[in-house]
This record gives C-alpha cells, structure tokens and sequence, in this order.
C-alpha cells in the first residue's frame, strides 16, 4: 500500500488485486488496465507518478495516476517483491541481486555481490540496505561499492529518514527486542524502545527524523492484537495507536493521514483526534527558539513543531506572501519545552505561506508550501 499524497493512494495484492482511491479511502475502485497477477510491491511518490510490480512480471510504471502504464523491462529479474524510490528518477529493486535506476525505472542496472531484504534511499546515489543476517551496509555512489555496519546489533529491520537519522529493529532472542536510532549517519547508536517480552514487533515506518512508527503484535491478547507504537519526538517518547485490526502494511503519509491494510485487504484509516490547542510534547527543554512543519509541502495540513526555551507568552501566527495574516494560531503563555500545533489550509489556495513564531522578543519563521 502506498499513498502519493493524502488523498491519492494504491493498495495492491494477490489474484490481481490492484485499487486506487482518491478521496483519502472513503472510496476504492479497482485498476482493470494492469495484468491480472499477484501484485506484491508499489510505491508512488507523488499523486501522479508511481510504480506497482510482482509476481513473474516486469515492473509497471504511470506518470498520469494510472491512466496509462509503461511496461518496465528488468534484465534477468525473477520475482519483483519490493523496490523503493528516493525520488521520481532514482530507486532500487530489493533481492539478490539488487538493481538501480537512474531514469525513473527506464533502464535498470544490476548490482553484483549485494543482496537485500529491506532498503532505504535517502538520496540519488545515498542507500542503506539490510542483507537478512544481521548485517547492514551503506553506499554513497549508487550501489558500486558497500561498506559493513551493525553486526553487533543483530538487526532485523532498519529504515533511514535522512542521510543523518535512521532506525534499527534489534532482535536478539524473544525476550530482547528493541529499537535504536542514529543521528550521525550511523556512527553511534543510542536504544530508544524496549518492547515488552509478551509483544513481538512486526514492522518499522520512519516519516523523517521525529516521526516513526513501530507496528507490534500483543501474543497475550486472543487472536494477536495489533497496535503500533508511535514517537513525534525522535524516540524521547512514546504513545500507543490502537489500529483496531490485525495488519499487514501500513501507509503513512503524516501523523494524522495512516492507513492499515488487514490480511483480508480491508483497509481502515486512523483519524486521531483533532487538536484544539497547543500540546506539549514530552522532550527536555531546549536551549533555542525553533520551528518546523512536517509534511512540508502539505495538502491539506501539516503540524507545526515548536521550541520554547523558557515558559511565557507565544505567539504563532500565518501570513501569505504579501505578508497580509492569515491565521492566528496560538497566542497564550505556553510552558517551555517542545509544543504541537495542526495547521489546517483547507480553505486556502495553493501557494506559498509563512509561519511565524514569537516569544520573548526572539522569532523564527517557516515557510509552507500548499499543493492542492
């Protein structure tokens, strides 16, 4: 399953099932232009672009949301299981061999002696893989040359955000499972879970550098419970999202846009509840005044991830770029630390906005991109 946006999304799956929604799942209709096979990988990077493949076939590519599809030759490849894209030119196909593309999938080049499970790109020539036996390598030049890291970690799942942060999944028994992150390009590792002896984790989604979620299985709960761990401050802490069924993959376009997709292929989104006010986020005080947005560009809305240094009076507030205002989001006395706040542009045009906090004579500003 993936969405290109947070309304335009793709679920695919065995006996041909491939569906498109483009109201945010409240409707899904059934792809008839694609061949009837067992689907086993998409991604789209956008609305428009995007690529599904699986089974014995070459790999399907659309620049038009799946008007049309181009039929994309894989040299010597078997199965297509899963591939990932950095961007609408350069991705990979994971498995053994692994393969790249510079083109947007037109030509595939095949990478000797590297095999991979799971691979994350973080830029046009930028990858980490983990290879299924405890073992995770990393390219700067597209996949010519690997170098070895995290032996000792035993671990079983790793996705990076960025060149700087990434996640491991840690196994080493059934009784020590545990989630670690870096913040130096894999350097130093820093434990940030530790998941209960009776849950097993299933599966790792990292948004960008605060945002990841770890899906779980409860084995004490009848019929296996699933619920996914979810952090909004890189690991500092954590709360509890309660799917409601048992999942198989997770689509995650931004912490109030995530879709499950069960094993009987329903899928269900979680809408948590709106905010009505600015919310702390558990964190240590921070020594500078900041602000952020995430997703960013946004359609139709991002939160706004602000420090405070000291406890007074903030003000966060949006102006277009004629510098007239356009919302006043907050003006109160906050306490300090880390704050959230939902910025909804709904009733906007698309273009370019800036948010602009103040507090304590000091201001910072963000500028917001609007795609509708």
């Amino acid at each position: 399953m993936s969405f290109g946006d947070s309304l335009h999304g793709w679920a695919v799956g065995c006996n041909g099932l491939a569906e498109r929604t483009t109201n945010g799942g409240s409707d899904w209709l059934p792809v008839t232009n694609l061949p009837n096979v067992s689907w086993s990988a998409v991604h789209f990077v956008t609305a428009l672009k995007g690529w599904i493949g699986g089974g014995s076939v070459d790999i399907y590519s659309t620049t038009d949301g799946g008007q049309t599809w181009n039929d994309q030759i894989v040299p010597d490849q078997g199965v297509v299981t899963s591939f990932v894209f950095a961007d609408s030119l350069h991705g990979w196909i994971n498995g053994c061999p692994i393969y790249y593309t510079s083109d947007g999938g037109q030509t595939w080049t095949r990478r000797e002696n590297v095999c991979s499970v799971t691979l994350s790109a973080v830029s046009a020539t930028e990858a980490w893989e983990y290879e299924g036996n405890y073992d995770i390598q990393h390219t700067t030049d597209a996949g010519l040359t690997w170098e070895s890291r995290l032996y000792s970690l035993r671990a079983q799942n790793m996705k990076f955000a960025d060149p700087m942060h990434g996640w491991v999944a840690r196994s080493s028994g059934p009784s020590d499972e545990s989630v670690w992150s870096t913040m130096d390009g894999g350097t130093v590792w820093n434990r940030r879970l530790t998941v209960d002896s009776s849950d097993s984790y299933e599966g790792l989604y990292v948004l960008d550098s605060l945002n990841v979620w770890v899906a779980m299985h409860d084995h004490l709960v009848n019929g296996a419970k699933s619920f996914v761990l979810h952090t909004a401050d890189g690991g500092g802490s954590w709360d509890t999202v309660n799917v409601g069924i048992s999942f198989g993959d997770l689509a995650i376009v931004d912490p109030r846009h995530i879709w499950a997709m069960g094993p009987d292929n329903s899928i269900r989104r979680f809408i948590p509840p709106a905010p009505s006010a600015v919310h702390p986020v558990g964190a240590p005080v921070p020594q500078l005044l900041s602000l952020s947005a995430y997703p960013n560009p946004f359609n139709p809305t991002t939160t706004l991830l602000f420090d405070l240094p000291r406890a007074g009076r903030a003000r966060l507030t949006i102006y277009d770029v004629e510098g007239r205002l356009v919302r006043t989001l907050a003006d109160e006395v906050l306490t300090a630390g880390r704050h959230l706040l939902e910025f909804d542009g709904s009733q906007l045009s698309s273009g370019v906005y800036f948010a602009r906090l103040e507090s304590a004579a000091l201001s910072r500003t963000q500028k917001l991109v609007l795609l509708k």
